[in-house]
């Protein structure tokens, strides 16, 4: 909708994603078709908390790999880190025909290193002047790091845990996203009557003070 006028309009996915002229305008999305992909897709998110589905950041990673098993098509965007999600075209343009070798992963990292995170003031509190922005940053270098361990056809034992769930989009869906929130202060908090933290906020704010250790009292 702009200016009055309501249209109604059909993009891919990926036009979706990087189409910039969708931050002046208000859109409700109706469809969303995921295509078919046979390739490698993974994607990766840092939560609040268990009960909380809000992302600090997130990430997804979709690749295909040749016949000597070096990276195809890669396609990598990172999302919370941005006013929309951020296609990494610096990083998929130095992926593109390389191995999968630890050579090629020092320099996916160091390529994920350059990509702007924008300033978020949501995280940004007395007792946390400077926010969230450098966690995010290495948030998604983890992200990629765990992605191209999970990708990798020798993981050493020592990084096994950093691997990823099964290639795809359903599977990659993390289990905050699909249960009922539910976390209420007073019942699993047994503080004196007057107590600041007495007062139920609703479970995004409490869950989001806790997570974060901003809960705060004194006196």
């Amino acid at each position: 909708a702009e200016k009055g006028k309501v249209t109604t309009k059909r993009m891919g996915v990926a036009e979706f994603v990087e189409d910039s002229s969708l931050n002046n305008v208000c859109f409700v999305l109706t469809r969303l078709v995921v295509p078919a992909f046979t390739g490698h897709f993974h994607a990766f998110r840092q939560g609040l908390s268990k009960v909380n589905g809000h992302a600090v950041a997130n990430s997804a990673f979709r690749t295909e790999l040749d016949a000597s098993g070096n990276f195809k098509n890669p396609v990598v965007v990172f999302g919370c880190i941005g006013k929309r999600a951020v296609v990494a075209r610096d990083v998929m343009k130095y992926l593109e025909g390389k191995p999968i070798v630890e050579a090629t992963l020092q320099g996916l990292l160091e390529a994920v290193r350059e990509v702007p995170v924008e300033r978020d003031a949501t995280y940004t509190t007395q007792f946390s002047p400077e926010g969230r922005d450098n966690y995010k940053r290495q948030l998604i270098v983890s992200f990629a790091f765990k992605w191209f361990a999970t990708i990798s056809p020798s993981v050493p034992q020592q990084i096994r845990s950093s691997q990823g769930p099964k290639p795809g989009f359903w599977e990659a869906r993390h289990e905050s996203m699909s249960v009922t929130q539910t976390l209420k202060s007073t019942g699993q908090l047994t503080m004196p009557k007057a107590h600041p933290g007495s007062l139920y906020v609703g479970p995004k704010k409490e869950a989001l003070e806790q997570s974060c250790g901003e809960t705060k009292y004194a006196g």
